[in-house]
């Protein structure tokens, strides 16, 4: 009851912060872990879209780690972009509810239910927090366990996401988020040849090995980059 965040500007400065953003056609993102910064960056928004409407604008917030469904609904009508750190759950699966408590515990990491809503999720690492090893993110939004203890009890598995969403959060999201997403984010016709070959189908193995399969070839705008 008594553990607060820091809140680094206020809600008038965030409100000039992304008017002025919005003038200028700039995209935001916003680093918010506690309900109240995301409340205080979606009023942001809001105001400036309000004083200057642009369509399309792919805002959006990092971490969005404790959240309700009111915010998350906003997230979604707003168009907001969820920069989600799968890595984050084996961190911080043991020490949830000793710093927030049990009930404010079952609103994290809900990244099945902005799924639903409709809000993009794009995958990261927080890199050099947590290591970029995208096969272990993957691994950990489907299986929302530790990586080094893979038959625990995983942490809130309703709000896992399948491996084909959380392959999708680590390249077509990210594609969408960066307004790339006519020239990279899968493999299509017109689009750049930046992709990775993989020792495993990661459709076909056990999930819990998911962070477990090399990459034998990494190509980067058609070129060979990297040869296991």
């Amino acid at each position: 009851e008594d553990q607060y965040g820091i809140l680094v500007h206020n809600q008038e400065t965030m409100n000039e912060f992304v008017t002025l953003a919005q003038k200028n056609d700039m995209q935001i993102a916003v680093h918010c872990i506690g309900d109240k910064a995301m409340e205080v960056t979606l009023e942001a928004v809001e105001k400036a879209q309000a004083a200057c409407p642009r369509d399309d604008m792919r805002h959006g917030i990092v971490h969005v780690q404790i959240t309700t469904k009111k915010i998350l609904e906003r997230m979604a009508k707003l168009g907001i972009v969820a920069y989600i750190q799968p890595v984050f759950v084996p961190t911080d699966m043991d020490i949830t509810e000793a710093r927030v408590g049990y009930d404010w515990m079952q609103e994290t990491y809900a990244w099945k239910t902005m799924n639903d809503l409709g809000i993009l999720t794009v995958g990261g690492s927080d890199a050099p927090v947590e290591l970029p090893h995208v096969m272990a993110g993957i691994q950990c939004a489907v299986t929302r366990r530790s990586l080094h203890t893979p038959m625990e009890a995983p942490y809130l598995p309703k709000e896992a996401l399948s491996v084909a969403q959380a392959i999708d959060s680590f390249t077509v999201g990210g594609a969408y988020a960066s307004f790339e997403e006519q020239l990279k984010g899968q493999i299509a016709p017109g689009m750049l040849a930046d992709f990775v070959v993989l020792e495993e189908d990661p459709f076909q193995i056990p999930v819990e090995r998911l962070s477990q399969i090399q990459v034998n070839t990494t190509v980067l705008g058609g070129y060979p980059v990297y040869l296991n």
